[in-house]
């Protein structure tokens, strides 16, 4: 089984690769089953990286997006400003307008303004237009 670091990357990399034949192979499957068991343990970052993987790959899982979403607002205090942004971009991507997570993104997000990149604040500027917000 693999470590948490290995299986969030796998699951990156393919999504990176833009192989979305990827999606209908088992082994896929069984991959993104291991990585929502961990979501509950996963740092900003990984989450990050794991919504991102989902949004690429056009996946729309909504169990595993509310997991996401739920895990990304326990550790919200500890997520910097590309964790923000991206899971911003990604939910965005995917059309998952989750009012909780959208509003706790934007609190945080407004206490450290000033630490967003000028593509940071773009990005998340689209994603809220994008999601009428």
């Amino acid at each position: 089984m693999f470590i948490d670091l290995n299986l969030i990357t796998a699951f990156h990399r393919i999504a990176k690769s833009g192989e979305r034949e990827s999606v209908g192979d088992p082994r896929f499957h069984s991959l993104l089953a291991q990585v929502h068991s961990k979501v509950p343990q996963l740092q900003p970052n990984h989450l990050t990286n794991t919504v991102w993987a989902l949004a690429k790959l056009g996946l729309r899982d909504e169990p595993l997006l509310d997991a996401i979403a739920a895990a990304s607002l326990a550790r919200m205090d500890s997520a910097a400003t590309p964790e923000l942004a991206l899971t911003l971009w990604a939910f965005a991507s995917l059309e998952v307008n989750n009012h909780t997570l959208l509003d706790a993104i934007a609190a945080a997000s407004l206490q450290i303004i000033s630490e967003f990149s000028p593509s940071e604040i773009c990005g998340s500027a689209w994603s809220l237009a994008r999601l009428q917000r």
